[in-house]
């Protein structure tokens, strides 16, 4: 049996932990905050899902919100200025879904320990994952944050940009009435 680590407790670290353990190995993931953390703290990112994303979770066993959580079935832009309105367009697309990471990353966190992967509570540094690389087959690094993440150079050949190419506004509202054609980003 081979031996992982993995540090990053996001989308991509989580659902590699939870792959790896369902292959047989043996994982170890590591966070620099609990579920209970996680859970209760800030918004994290915008949520939205698109549907090649909501599905490789659905095949990986990691849909758990299908029965609560409505449907994105499109999406609805509206841009203008004081003066009138410039764009306004719906379409709908494939399903996808959003679910408040708060939510999402715990609950993933206690499927991965269920599957009898050991989750490790600590700040990294280079010198710690430096001595991880020396107690497991492989060292993944799964984080673009901090010192971890700026180890590894952007690839100017695959990536133009140096910098985020989006500014996202995310509001939660309670009893909002929803749409009545198809539940859409708007």
């Amino acid at each position: 049996m081979r031996t992982f680590t993995i540090i990053g407790a996001g989308h991509a670290g989580l659902q590699l932990g939870i792959g790896l353990l369902r292959q047989g190995h043996q994982v170890t993931l590591v966070s620099n905050r609990t579920p209970d953390q996680i859970r209760n703290g800030p918004i994290l990112s915008s949520q939205s899902m698109y549907h090649l994303a909501v599905s490789q979770e659905r095949e990986q066993g990691l849909q758990f919100w299908g029965e609560t959580c409505p449907p994105l079935s499109g999406m609805h832009v509206r841009a203008g200025t004081k003066d009138g309105v410039m764009v306004d367009f719906q379409t709908r697309m494939p399903e996808g879904q959003a679910v408040d990471q708060r939510l999402k990353m715990p609950r993933w966190m206690e499927e991965f320990e269920r599957l009898g992967g050991q989750l490790r509570i600590m700040d990294v540094g280079i010198a710690e994952a430096e001595q991880m690389a020396r107690e497991c087959d492989l060292l993944m690094i799964a984080t673009g944050k901090g010192p971890l993440g700026q180890l590894f150079e952007r690839d100017v050949d695959r990536s133009e940009f140096d910098t985020p190419q989006r500014s996202i506004a995310l509001t939660y509202v309670h009893g909002m009435k929803p749409r009545e054609d198809f539940c859409a980003i708007n």
